[in-house]
């Protein structure tokens, strides 16, 4: 809600709220730890901001459900994360489900890679342990070919335009093993009629509306508007970011023409789903 509400607020009016919440966010985290006792690093309020929203009980709640999620997904697929040796977080951020995961399952190599440049460095910087890389807004991943067992990927295509996506699904593709599995979120009908109702910080709902059905389009982008409060901040004016829908049969016709094979996994209760992609 907060950040809705500044996204219409003039330009300095918008520097001098992320301003404010940054003098007092100390003091916010600090009330949060004596309330719950919770002791790992969290990362600051704008870093927060940037992965789902900036208070601190919604970004450590959606860490623990994305973690859930995905380990959920590996579970579907007949795997566990003891089969895989080296794992990739594409587009980790500040570490919201790479540093739970990596601390749950510690018999596998854990690697990350963003292009925010701030959250790759505060993860470095906190998270020494954890083998993280910043990454362009195109491919190529700064890894060789055949590197990975597995591959998530949180939040990426979900705001990529259809060229885009196609790029970065050859190069998953390139950097997974033979027989490596890719886990990759998507927004599907449930999230399109959402964002079709209540606007977000970056796109109005009708904008969303006025395609009508997604099982019609198959697939369904809006850029965003820029804004202090959305990954804008780091990516070029030029560069195709926003809200990307994708239907089943969609996924399944053009994601398969990549992938040997493609398992849509719907998890109720949850804004995104997740593809199960098979090398």
């Amino acid at each position: 809600m907060l950040q809705t509400a500044a996204a219409h607020l003039p330009g300095p009016a918008k520097r001098a709220v992320q301003f404010g919440l940054e003098a007092i966010d100390p003091l916010v985290v600090r009330a949060y730890r004596r309330r719950t006792g919770y002791a790992a690093p969290i990362p600051g309020v704008m870093l927060r901001a940037r992965v789902g929203g900036p208070r601190v009980d919604v970004f450590v709640d959606s860490s623990r459900n994305l973690t859930a999620d995905i380990e959920a997904a590996v579970a579907d697929a007949g795997r566990s994360f003891e089969d895989f040796r080296d794992v990739l977080d594409f587009g980790c951020g500040c570490g919201r489900v790479l540093v739970p995961l990596a601390r749950a399952h510690p018999s596998s190599s854990f690697h990350g890679c963003d292009i925010d440049v701030d959250a790759v460095r505060w993860l470095a910087r906190n998270h020494p342990n954890l083998d993280v890389e910043v990454n362009r807004f195109e491919p190529p991943l700064p890894y060789a070919d055949e590197t990975f067992d597995l591959l998530y990927s949180v939040s990426v295509l979900t705001h990529l335009d259809e060229d885009s996506q196609f790029r970065w699904l050859r190069e998953i593709r390139r950097v997974l093993k033979p027989g490596g599995l890719a886990l990759v979120t998507v927004h599907g009908e449930r999230a399109f009629q959402g964002f079709s109702k209540a606007s977000s910080v970056a796109v109005d709902s009708d904008r969303i509306a006025a395609h009508g059905s997604l099982e019609q389009s198959g697939f369904v982008f809006e850029p965003a508007a820029a804004s202090h409060w959305s990954a804008l901040q780091f990516i070029d004016a030029d560069d195709a970011w926003g809200l990307a829908f994708h239907s089943p049969d969609y996924i399944r016709e053009h994601w398969g023409e990549i992938f040997t094979s493609t398992t849509l996994l719907e998890r109720p209760g949850r804004l995104q789903d997740v593809v199960v992609l098979g090398r």
